[in-house]
């Protein structure tokens, strides 16, 4: 309320935010701070007044705010420990001129708004900034989905039979070759043809009994009937040139038809399965009969080739698939000699 030092203040213009800390407490006072503020409050400042919540003091304070030209923006109410006292509660309002309306305060929308902001508050005009464009990421191409037989051969690979994929077609050994890093004669295998005669020359040594001689080994005479007793079987019971471990076959031969029956245990269809990734015992195994041979295949890979003792009529065979016992069964009427 002291007029010389109003006016020095007046005189350096008004202020955007004025506040005033327990400045309320002297009834007697308050009509020279309101009407001091009010003459150095800008036209859109706040004043905020802060103070303890004593008797009576809040209420004259809102009497002398009816005729000061100010009215109240909002009121917030603080709960406060002072030294050495009990705690109290610390009440603070933001006034602002009657008259005046609230402004908006806009951030800036664009670099350009900034660099002006910057510029009214400091005086210095900075470089422009220039924001690089941001390329939209290129979507990803799609990878080409693996055929079943390249997952196969995948698989096969992976796991380390690699012996098994000498049964593909050649262009398919020589992608594997070139994609696992391995030179195109490890996966040569010899023909049908060499494998037969091999596997017949096997069947004179050791093929279905330990008692056999090498073909090189000479056998005294007393025991060639013996040999001609294991060839006898061997006619029988057809020639194996190819069967993994685990698996079962039984070949039955009566006078009219060739009978046979082949089943997987669970230990090879474990390890099998990983290859065709779980698909049903249907979907994976098949067979190939003509009418000296029958083949049994999974996931297209042989797993058994078995030489008939007996010539058979392929077309009139009739075959079972069972998924619950893994088990193939093929029957085929034998073609007579005469015919």
């Amino acid at each position: 309320g002291d007029a010389q030092p109003l006016e020095q203040l007046v005189a350096l213009g008004t202020f955007d935010m004025i506040v005033g800390s327990d400045v309320t407490y002297r009834p007697e006072c308050l009509s020279d701070l309101l009407s001091t503020a009010q003459q150095l409050l800008s036209r859109h400042g706040r004043f905020f007044l802060s103070f303890q919540d004593r008797p009576g003091e809040e209420a004259h304070l809102e009497a002398g705010l009816q005729t000061s030209g100010f009215r109240p923006l909002k009121r917030l109410t603080k709960a406060a420990k002072l030294e050495g006292q009990e705690e109290v509660q610390i009440v603070i309002i933001e006034l602002c001129h009657a008259g005046a309306e609230p402004e908006v305060i806009r951030p800036p929308q664009a670099t350009g708004n900034v660099e002006d902001e910057f510029f009214r508050l400091t005086g210095i005009r900075p470089e422009p900034v220039v924001v690089p464009k941001r390329e939209k990421p290129r979507a990803a191409e799609p990878k080409p989905k693996a055929s079943f037989k390249e997952r196969v051969v995948k698989d096969l690979l992976d796991r380390g039979m690699v012996d098994y994929l000498g049964d593909v077609d050649e262009e398919t050994k020589s992608k594997v070759a070139a994609s696992a890093g391995y030179p195109l004669s490890m996966l040569q295998r010899p023909s049908q043809q060499a494998r037969l005669d091999e596997a017949m020359a096997a069947a004179g040594e050791d093929w279905f009994s330990s008692k056999g001689k090498g073909p090189n080994v000479a056998e005294p005479a007393e025991d060639r009937p013996q040999e001609s007793e294991e060839k006898s079987a061997f006619s029988k019971q057809g020639l194996v040139l190819k069967c993994l471990d685990g698996l079962d076959w039984e070949l039955q031969d009566t006078e009219d038809a060739l009978s046979v029956t082949v089943t997987f245990t669970h230990e090879l269809w474990l390890g099998l399965c990983g290859v065709s990734g779980g698909t049903a015992f249907k979907e994976a195994v098949s067979f190939e009969l003509s009418e000296e041979e029958l083949r049994v295949l999974h996931a297209g890979s042989v797993v058994l080739d078995l030489r008939l003792p007996a010539t058979v009529d392929a077309p009139n065979a009739s075959a079972s698939v069972s998924n619950r016992k893994m088990r193939v069964a093929v029957k085929a009427p034998q073609i007579s000699k005469g015919t």
